[in-house]
């Protein structure tokens, strides 16, 4: 008989080379991140949807092979790449991020099929497939980022089934809602609704196609770099999420601008420099986009 475990922390326990959340021991000194990108490329994402979309992925992964950099002794940046349209498949397998190079994402047509999406990522959420580490594992970070509404049913049925699954109930999940379209839909809203893990701070509208970039690029790097956020004082080396209240984005998420330094500062200098976004990345923050 298998008992589903309680917990993300019971879940680990009962993997081999697996401890606590908190005290993993295990072969790998490293805790691997694995980011995974979510991407319709259903018919209505051709042109300029599409083509910032793939600009994003070329800005943001400098970024986040930066952040390796930082803290690559604790932690192991991966990515992977599921497209979807009316059909699903991965375009990109786990991959260190520092291996990483962006190929383009074309729109293949059809229609938008969250259940078949919704199948691809269950089936690879498991220590047999895209979880498989021999060390300390991290809560995944899922991105997902269309511009319609599903247009088959029974897609609900597959986000309960995976909200047994610890790996996506425990990943920070994200949406991105693209166009009017789609932001004005209530079945659309519904849908991404039902896959964020809060559907306060979950979705993320662009509601032009030069959105993308600027919203993709800063909640992932800004997610990121919390969840990899490593203390300055002590010897322990003990990885945190950064609370030193200096400041308070729209979406209730602690920043740290201005914390540069010792004595619990923070290690990457201005928290809000993106070179991937505006000078002024507060401006993502000030309530014309969701978070």
């Amino acid at each position: 008989l298998n008992v589903m475990p309680n917990s993300y922390e019971e879940l680990l326990k009962g993997q081999e080379y697996m401890g606590t959340i908190g005290d993993m021991p295990g072969q790998a000194a490293q805790k691997m991140l694995l980011l995974i990108f979510i991407v319709d490329n259903s018919g209505s994402m051709e042109g300029d949807r599409m083509d910032q979309v793939n600009r994003a992925f070329r800005e943001m992964v400098p970024t986040l092979q930066g952040i390796q950099n930082q803290v690559n002794d604790a932690f192991e940046l991966k990515i992977a790449v599921l497209v979807f349209g009316s059909t699903a498949d991965w375009k990109v397998e786990p991959t260190p991020i520092l291996q990483y190079v962006h190929m383009d994402i074309d729109s293949y047509g059809g229609g938008t099929n969250y259940t078949r999406m919704l199948e691809k990522l269950q089936s690879k959420l498991s220590r047999k497939e895209y979880m498989e580490h021999t060390g300390k594992i991290a809560q995944p970070y899922i991105m997902l980022m269309t511009d319609g509404k599903p247009n088959d049913s029974g897609y609900q049925k597959v986000i309960d089934d995976l909200q047994q699954n610890l790996w996506y109930k425990e990943a920070q999940r994200y949406a991105v809602l693209i166009g009017e379209g789609a932001i004005n839909d209530e079945k659309a809203r519904q849908a991404v609704r039902a896959f964020v893990t809060d559907e306060h701070e979950g979705i993320v509208t662009a509601k032009e196609a030069h959105d993308i970039v600027k919203v993709v690029s800063a909640k992932t790097i800004h997610t990121i770099r919390n969840m990899t956020m490593r203390k300055m004082d002590g010897e322990t080396g003990e990885i945190r999420k950064e609370s030193s209240g200096q400041g308070t984005a729209a979406s209730g998420e602690q920043t740290t601008e201005g914390t540069s330094g010792s004595g619990g500062g923070n290690p990457y200098g201005d928290e809000w420099t993106f070179p991937t976004v505006e000078p002024d990345p507060e401006s993502v923050y000030n309530g014309k986009f969701v978070f």
